[in-house]
């Protein structure tokens, strides 16, 4: 996963989601879904965006309290990590942290 300093509207996330997925030639499964926080009074500020994939899933976590966004692609074959990272500090921001685990 990665983490960036910086935040993206939750209108726009959704783009570049889709700009994440095209470039590691996966496929989403069913629409995303944005959950927005707090919720009941819970939670800090800040919102998820999930977008299940055919091979698996790409999540959205956005702090605008913090400024960063943490974002997790999880996936049963092979990505260029490092092509989504040069992505996400293209679209959201510097990296402050990244790392990657097999599932």
């Amino acid at each position: 996963g990665w983490t960036c300093q910086g935040v993206t509207p939750s209108n726009e996330i959704e783009s570049i989601a889709f700009d994440i997925i095209k470039l590691i030639g996966m496929t989403p499964a069913r629409g995303g879904r944005i959950d927005e926080y707090p919720y009941k009074g819970l939670g800090g500020v800040g919102y998820t965006f999930y977008q299940p994939l055919t091979d698996s899933y790409i999540i959205f976590d956005v702090y605008p309290e913090i400024d960063e966004t943490k974002v997790v692609l999880a996936s049963c074959k092979p990505y260029n990590h490092q092509g989504v990272g040069i992505l996400l500090r293209r679209l959201i921001g510097p990296l402050i942290q990244q790392g990657s685990f097999i599932l």
